[in-house]
């Protein structure tokens, strides 16, 4: 709902006059992503802060072990799929669906092909020796490929010795499937998770980032325990006996320790929210908007924080989940008005949705945020595809209509394409930038500003103030001065084109204005 008027305020002890247009619009936040497991009992709830502090600094202490540690299950991530840390020589297998309504339409198999390749490369000891693509007309049999494909992997597993891993690229393999693979291929197998989760763990370094991780990995787990119970994960580390036994007796008892490991890791990640919830209620009161970044992994979003900023500090890394930290950097926009840039999680296409649940607390700076800035990589061949799971991530956010309305969407390393391509690429509100040769940020500022006044109902206004007074400094310290001129009809006022947002206007007017007329 967008409204428009026009206010006059005078005030005959000070002289100060004002005349501004503001604009105002209902607002709503919707957070809800539920944690669901057979296991589970304790789903995720956003709850408010027991207390208010202002300050721009997120946590990232680092992870005591002892806080969360359990024996158990490190000993049953030692025995699964999750904990490889020496390495692999991968061969990568992409598999597609080849028609059908579950035919993906937006993208090709290659360009999947490329990005598996690309996540195995992310890995520091792990390297590609092959890969190819298989098309199928499901993924749901128990050996996921027809005996065909069995028995062309397996002939090259078996010539090729230096191959000691298999990468399957889809979301998950069931368990049945995971085993039977490995049997056959004497090899072990992975898939989008458990490299993802490999990834996660290599470039985590804060505490919250490696909470989130481990309760990211307690859905897998659980499923790897209940295999073991009916005896389908044996190769996992020698079956369910060296883990504790048999029976109902056996999963009820391994159950309760999982769900102890989730409520101890979920009070931990509330611990956390908590103080990210304080930190952003103290942007809130200084009235300091924030802009969330957003993109499909490796898009650019922290070279783009970086020349916003103009930070020196900001290191941004050429490779996929660079970033697992939500981090806060202050910038400002043409006007001189201070702003948040938020640098967010990478998303990524094909994950299990309990991934994404586990680090649902991350996410909720996005919901939050005034603005949210989607940073596409136009250079990437596959970047049609990446916007439409980015977008669709974002309505599964139950963002609203408004928010999702006014998605600055900035089209990344242009000076790594052509103009042609560019052109049939860029849509008419896409903003197009090269970070590394700062081409276009100029244009991109001013264009977040333009946004940031309408959403959060700041006003542009022009204040007579007397020269050197208490309103002249007050005006100074609280709003967002743009331009100072002197009252060609009175040298002992000044002109001040100001930005304020409405509360800060309605301060003013009980501090400064004892009478005004609106009208």
């Amino acid at each position: 709902m967008f409204t428009s008027r026009l206010i006059n305020l005078k005030s005959a002890s000070s002289g100060i006059s004002l005349a501004f247009a503001s604009c105002q619009f209902q607002r709503h936040i919707s957070v809800t992503l539920p944690l669901r497991k057979d296991y589970s009992r304790t789903p995720i709830k956003f709850q408010k802060p027991k207390k208010t502090l202002v300050t721009d600094h997120i946590d990232v202490e680092p992870l005591d072990d002892s806080e969360v540690k359990d024996e158990y299950i490190d000993m049953l991530l030692d025995r699964t799929l999750l904990r490889h840390d020496s390495g692999h020589q991968v061969f990568v297998i992409q598999p597609y669906i080849k028609w059908g309504p579950k035919k993906k339409r937006n993208t090709t198999p290659t360009l999947q092909l490329l990005e598996s390749v690309t996540l195995i490369k992310t890995l520091r000891t792990w390297k590609v020796v092959g890969q190819t693509s298989v098309g199928l007309e499901k993924f749901t049999s128990k050996s996921f490929f027809g005996k065909g494909y069995i028995s062309m992997i397996k002939e090259l597993v078996e010539k090729h010795k230096s191959i000691s891993a298999l990468f399957i690229s889809v979301n998950t393999l069931s368990l049945l499937q995971q085993m039977t693979l490995q049997e056959i291929f004497g090899v072990p197998v992975f898939d989008r998770y458990t490299i993802i989760m490999h990834i996660f763990r290599e470039h985590a370094t804060s505490r919250e980032a490696k909470l989130q991780i481990q309760l990211a990995e307690l859905p897998y787990l659980w499923t790897v325990m209940k295999g073991m119970q009916l005896g389908i994960g044996e190769k996992f580390g020698g079956g369910a006996i060296q883990l504790g036994g048999f029976g109902p007796k056996f999963l009820d008892t391994r159950k309760e320790i999982f769900r102890m490991r989730e409520a101890k890791l979920k009070r931990a990640i509330m611990d956390i929210r908590e103080k990210r919830e304080i930190f952003r209620q103290g942007r809130k009161k200084n009235e300091i908007p924030t802009i969330a970044v957003v993109g499909y992994t490796n898009a650019g979003k922290t070279s783009l924080v970086q020349a916003l900023t103009e930070k020196d500090s900001l290191v941004p890394q050429d490779y996929l989940f660079a970033t697992l930290d939500v981090t806060c950097h202050l910038g400002t926009l043409p006007s001189s008005m201070n702003v948040y840039y938020i640098d967010t999680l990478g998303f990524i296409s094909d994950i299990p949705t309990y991934l994404i649940e586990s680090f649902v607390y991350t996410l909720e700076d996005v919901t939050c945020a005034d603005l949210i800035v989607h940073v596409r990589d136009m250079s990437h061949p596959d970047t049609v595809a990446q916007n439409d799971n980015v977008i669709k991530t974002l309505n599964d956010l139950n963002l609203s209509e408004i928010k999702m309305k006014n998605i600055v969407t900035v089209g990344n390393k242009i000076d790594l394409v052509s103009s042609d391509k560019l052109q049939n690429l860029k849509t008419d509100d896409m903003i197009m930038v090269s970070c590394t040769k700062l081409t276009g940020i100029d244009i991109l500022r001013q264009e977040i500003e333009q946004r940031l006044l309408s959403l959060t109902n700041r006003i542009k206004m022009i204040m007579r103030v007397r020269n050197g007074g208490d309103e002249y400094d007050w005006l100074q310290q609280e709003t967002v001065v743009t331009n100072e001129l002197p009252d060609p009809k009175d040298n002992q006022f000044i002109l001040l084109s100001v930005i304020t947002s409405s509360s800060t206007l309605e301060k003013f007017k009980h501090r400064f204005i004892k009478n005004y007329k609106e009208r």
